[in-house]
């Protein structure tokens, strides 16, 4: 398959927009598989980060169903639970215990063995200890909030080279499994930007752009207002790398014509604006 480096970097003020951008370059002759890629998504409006147009994500979910490959929210959802927490506002602690003793044993009763997995669960357990047992290095969100509130209030003078989630883990992800295929996100990063809002880094060796992409980046949106409200700050930022971001062989150019042009329609609105 011919590899095409990405004409520069990536800018939107929403998931829509920015998603839109990178999945227009892969339609391009040659490019169903591009170069290194950094999406970066600022909007000083929180929520206006999630904003699109719904029938992109509609057209989005459409040509995913006839897959039976999960929806964009469903994608986001493995990142993080936001519709729970924005309907309990809950703090780290409760809604670490309701993910581990009431969700994922749900998602294991009904998921495939290769299925079982999510990167929240990572993030709040990361060596899968049972709850009595489970250390302070497991809960990396925990860590990442009270290392944050602890330093005086002052967080730009915070440890930002500390402030990281991993979510590989050799020990189990290192395998010759033919559907092993999680985890595809390696790590996350926060950082505090210059006027004192909450920003998050992502790095992907490999992205599906139409099958997970749009999720991976509002899941990860979410997740980012999700800590910064832990910090009692505004979240306005966020960068992925991608190694090398692909359409993926699940759907040919042709039938993502009509995906196409609700792309292009959200740039061209975008851009009007």
């Amino acid at each position: 398959m011919k590899m095409t480096d990405s004409s520069g970097n990536i800018d939107g003020k929403n998931v829509g927009e920015a998603w839109s951008q990178l999945f227009l370059q892969s339609m391009r002759p040659g490019s169903k598989t591009l170069g290194p890629t950094m999406v970066r998504i600022r909007n000083t409006e929180t929520e206006g980060m999630f904003g699109a147009d719904p029938s992109l994500q509609q057209e989005i979910d459409t040509l995913l169903k006839t897959r039976k490959n999960p929806t964009v929210r469903e994608t986001a959802g493995i990142i993080f639970p936001y519709t729970m927490w924005k309907v309990h506002q809950w703090g780290i602690d409760e809604l670490t215990a309701w993910y581990l003793r009431d969700f994922m044993p749900r998602i294991r009763a009904v998921a495939k063995s290769h299925l079982r997995q999510t990167y929240f669960e990572r993030m709040v357990n990361y060596s899968d200890e049972i709850a009595e047992k489970r250390s302070e290095g497991n809960n990396q969100l925990k860590f990442l909030i009270e290392a944050c509130k602890g330093a005086d209030h002052k967080l730009h003078h915070f440890r930002q080279s500390g402030l990281q989630v991993s979510f590989f883990d050799p020990k189990r992800d290192h395998t010759r499994s033919a559907q092993k295929n999680f985890p595809c996100l390696q790590q996350a990063g926060f950082y505090f930007c210059s006027d004192g809002s909450l920003g998050l880094s992502a790095y992907y060796p490999t992205q599906l752009i139409v099958e997970r992409a749009y999720g991976n980046y509002l899941g990860l949106c979410q997740l980012g207002v999700f800590m910064a409200a832990q910090l009692g700050i505004p979240f306005q930022e966020f960068v992925c790398f991608i190694g090398s971001p692909r359409i993926g062989d699940e759907f040919t150019k042709d039938a993502l014509k009509r995906l196409e042009q609700a792309a292009r329609k959200c740039v061209e609105e975008a851009s009007a604006e």
